[in-house]
Formats: C-alpha cells, structure tokens, sequence
C-alpha cells in the first residue's frame, strides 16, 4: 500500500498599499533558499531565491536600485515563519500610497533584521507550527509596496 503526500497551501493577506506600478507573484516553491533586500530608511526591494526539486531557482528583484544591499543565506534545514515589519505613507518618497518601511524575518533558527526604520504602522505575519513560507508576493514600483506569503501547511502526523 503506498502513501501519497498530499500539500496543501494558503495565501495570506497582502501587507502595505495598493501603490507601485507592478504586482508580482514568485508562485510555489519547495522553501527559501535566501531573501536579499536593499534599504535605507524603507526598503527599496526584495528579491528571493528559492529551491524546488533539487534546484536553486532565482525570482526577480521587485521595486527600485537605492538602499544598501543585504543577503540573508537560510541553512539546509532552516525555513522562514514569520515576518514582521511596519508601513508608512510614502508622500516623503514620491508615493502617494503606503510603502514598506522596514522588514524582519524570524526563522526556526534566528531572527534577521530588523531592516529599514521601525516607525509607522507594524504588522505581523505568523505561520502555524509545522508550516513554513515557501514564496512572496506583493507590489514594487521604485520601493517596495506591498508584501504577502505564500504557505505549505504542514502535514499532519498519526
């Protein structure tokens, strides 16, 4: 008798304004591989690398060139499940919807950040135990708009 692994994933809310000029998805993958941001006092992109069936696969960067970059490098068996940060209104960056100011990824290992200025409106975003965020979502015209999550929940045991 063979056992068939069923997945099953959600989408969260998306966290931020409606501004920027793109909306993207990276879609489904397997887990973050690393998330390389650049920021300053907001950040002005995201760009994550992913893993699916053995291989590393690279998504675009989304939103604008400014801000000093940063790689987060995730370990083997090291997966992101939550991610804090805080929104501000951009009309003191040229946008006149919310924008992303700063961003913190906690693992099951560590935390990484906070990146950007913790200042505006914070928001949280939670996994459940067992589940894991394995893709990224949002909006970016030069700065980064809008984040959401894709999610595998976890597979019950007996």
């Amino acid at each position: 008798m063979a056992l068939i692994e069923e997945r099953r994933y959600v989408v969260s809310t998306r966290f931020g304004g409606t501004g920027g000029s793109q909306y993207w998805d990276d879609g489904l993958y397997h887990g973050v591989r690393e998330i390389t941001l650049h920021f300053n006092t907001h950040i002005n992109s995201i760009a994550v690398g992913y893993y699916k069936n053995g291989e590393n696969i690279n998504a675009e960067k989304h939103g604008g060139d400014g801000g000093n970059p940063i790689t987060i490098t995730l370990a083997a068996d090291e997966f992101i499940k939550n991610v804090s940060g805080y929104i501000v209104d951009g009309t003191h960056w040229g946008t006149a919807d919310y924008v992303i100011r700063s961003l913190k990824f906690q693992s099951n290992i560590r935390e990484y950040g906070p990146y950007g200025d913790e200042e505006g409106n914070p928001f949280t975003f939670i996994v459940n135990p067992g589940d894991k965020i394995i893709g990224f979502f949002g909006r970016n015209g030069s700065h980064l708009d809008a984040i959401g999550f894709h999610v595998a929940l976890g597979i019950p045991h007996p």
